[in-house]
């Protein structure tokens, strides 16, 4: 079973919490709408392959603890083709944002394989990047956007490089950092 979400007040008392009851998906950052409900993002185990995510989801509940909403990476992939985009989400990172307006945006976690990025010397690699998905007022795709379509696989800084990382160190590609 994995810790529940828990709020309290400022002197450590449980004013409330949420246990999750599946035993397949980990609960991640949460916030309080502006309706008062919690947003949860559920990540699958981390005994899952990091390439297959797809319990992955975002879960509404109210403070009775009931589900209003809850969508599996799945269906947000199914909606996202239908809606044209060039991407699926193979998880959720670190953070979701309900609005006023009762729109639901996510951070997803994307994957896409160049072939002779610079950081790895002509070889076929997949990078992680981070994509948007807007869900709107019913939960359904409103908007998305696809982080590779703004920005250069080739400038890979701090040190960071293909993943998943290759298991032999001996195999690791030079990491080329612009002056």
């Amino acid at each position: 079973m994995t810790a529940p979400v828990v709020v309290t007040d400022t002197s450590g008392r449980v004013l409330w919490y949420y246990q999750l009851h599946e035993t397949d998906l980990e609960l991640a950052p949460s916030q309080v709408g502006p309706d008062g409900d919690i947003y949860l993002l559920l990540e699958a185990p981390r005994t899952y392959s990091v390439h297959d995510r797809s319990a992955s989801g975002v879960r509404e509940v109210d403070l009775a603890g009931d589900t209003l909403h809850e969508l599996r990476g799945p269906q947000i992939n199914a909606e996202l083709a239908a809606a044209g985009a060039d991407f699926s989400v193979a998880g959720f990172s670190h953070d979701l944002l309900p609005l006023p307006n009762g729109h639901l945006v996510l951070l997803a976690e994307i994957y896409k394989t160049f072939t002779g990025p610079t950081c790895c010397d002509g070889v076929r690699t997949t990078l992680i990047g981070l994509g948007i998905v807007d869900l709107d007022a019913q939960w359904h795709v409103d908007w998305f956007w696809n982080g590779f379509d703004h920005l250069d696989p080739n400038r890979i800084v701090n040190g960071f490089g293909p993943y998943p990382p290759r298991l032999d160190p001996r195999q690791r590609p030079a990491v080329h950092r612009r002056p």
